[in-house]
């Protein structure tokens, strides 16, 4: 084998110097403060055991996808589970991906056009920034939270790309700090500023709303963006 590279030792040296060298836990069976596991259900036996016996009794009798769910991979469960899931938060439609991160990365890279524009919350997670950075449209952050930031955002763009589509991308419940915009007033503002509001909902479902369908159910907001992306991996515990 050939010797391990030089800077990639002295950079793992000087974390462990600096007791930033990070190591993977293992489960210790205490108290859980700590994780995306809300509700307790990643480790409910009971949740396992009902979705062995759903593949084992309605599933496809599959092991492996065997391509995309385009070619090959598609499969009756998941047109199901679309279905329930578009039911339960009271949307239109729903489409899977292979986890949130993954929904964040697909949305922004596709919808959004060339000619268009995407405003989002500084302190938006990483896979929104990194979705509109693969994507074709032209992106600003504003400021936390600022709505009035935002509006004189849009006003600017607005009067020089009149004939862009703006996408204006937040969360309801931001991870780090646990606050929330003034949705009520963002979903105004868009809806009189004409633009398409796309709402990451990844820390409110389980949470907020009846039956944790999230902040906007909660405040009858549902029907007055263009989008929401939810992750299974929070408090449905099952990613």
């Amino acid at each position: 084998m050939s010797e391990f590279p030089k800077k990639l030792m002295a950079k793992l040296s000087a974390r462990e110097a600096g007791n930033a060298l990070r190591k993977l836990p293992v489960p210790n069976g205490l108290a859980d403060f700590s994780s995306n596991d809300y509700l307790g259900f990643a480790r409910k036996r009971h949740i396992l055991e009902e979705a062995v016996r759903i593949l084992e009794t309605g599933g496809e009798g599959c092991n492996g996808a065997t391509g995309s769910r385009l070619l090959t991979g598609n499969t009756a469960l998941h047109g199901e589970l679309e279905s329930l899931l578009a039911d339960y938060f009271g949307n239109p439609a729903a489409l899977l991906f292979n986890s949130g991160y993954d929904a964040n990365i697909g949305f922004f890279s596709a919808i959004p056009q060339r000619s268009d524009v995407v405003f989002y919350d500084e302190l938006c997670h990483a896979s929104i920034r990194d979705g509109i950075a693969m994507g074709r449209a032209q992106s600003f952050k504003f400021r936390h939270n600022q709505l009035e930031h935002l509006s004189k955002q849009i006003e600017r763009v607005q009067q020089s790309k009149v004939d862009s589509d703006i996408y204006v991308v937040t969360e309801s419940v931001f991870s780090m700090d646990g606050d929330s915009p003034d949705l009520e007033a963002l979903v105004v503002l868009c809806e009189n500023k004409g633009v398409y509001l796309v709402l990451d909902e990844a820390h409110a479902v389980g949470v907020f709303g009846k039956n944790g369908t999230g902040l906007l159910n909660k405040l009858n907001l549902g029907d007055r963006v263009f989008a929401t992306i939810v992750t299974f991996g929070k408090a449905m515990g099952c990613h």
